[in-house]
């Protein structure tokens, strides 16, 4: 059975950062701003514009519902909901591990940080996933195919594959280094308990 998507051609990180911060319950739209600035500017930066555009397009998808939120002598404000849907699209993304390796370096903290501020089980899960990756790309890095321009003696081959196998090697090192700081956080897991109460 294949993961739910939010389906949307702007289906972006920001998109899962903006549900994952809703998960605990409703939010206006600038309070969800302060929580993305301060949980996550040093891996990832949009201005409040965008931040907004972001709810919009998700509530749009059916991953949000809305409510005007009246206030004295302002205009009303809006408050965002998780849907079901949003839910769904949250939790599958949050389990899968990375398949480029070069978006590793930003993805996975964002989801570590959810994993330790939401409190769910299923970090180790996903770290072990993330290794296999990992070390499958490895393998292939390896044992690459001959590319048609490239000679024995080729140097320029020679230093981009070295360094892509290296990069694979201390990648799979840090994951292992998240392994390690997680554990003193919970104990090993597997995934999400269905039912449990989030709020």
């Amino acid at each position: 059975m294949a993961a739910p998507t939010l389906d949307r051609a702007t289906d972006t990180l920001l998109d899962y950062i903006a549900l994952g911060l809703l998960v605990a319950g409703p939010k206006h739209g600038y309070a969800l701003y302060q929580d993305f600035a301060e949980m996550f500017a040093p891996v990832w930066q949009a201005g409040r514009s965008k931040f907004y555009a972001t709810l919009a397009g998700l509530h749009d998808a059916g991953a949000l519902d809305v409510e005007l939120e009246p206030q004295e002598n302002r205009p009303p404000r809006k408050v965002y909901r998780l849907t079901g849907q949003g839910q769904a699209a949250f939790e599958a993304w949050l389990r899968e591990p990375v398949p480029q390796p070069r978006d590793v370096r930003v993805l996975i903290p964002v989801k570590l940080r959810f994993y330790e501020t939401l409190d769910w089980p299923g970090a180790h899960g996903l770290l072990d996933a993330q290794i296999e990756v990992c070390r499958e790309r490895l393998a292939f890095e390896a044992h690459r195919p001959e590319s048609p321009e490239a000679r024995d003696d080729d140097f320029f081959f020679d230093i981009l594959y070295e360094f892509r196998r290296r990069q694979l090697m201390a990648m799979i090192d840090w994951l292992r280094t998240c392994k390690d700081r997680f554990a003193r956080l919970a104990p090993p897991d597997s995934t999400p308990e269905k039912g449990k109460d989030r709020a």
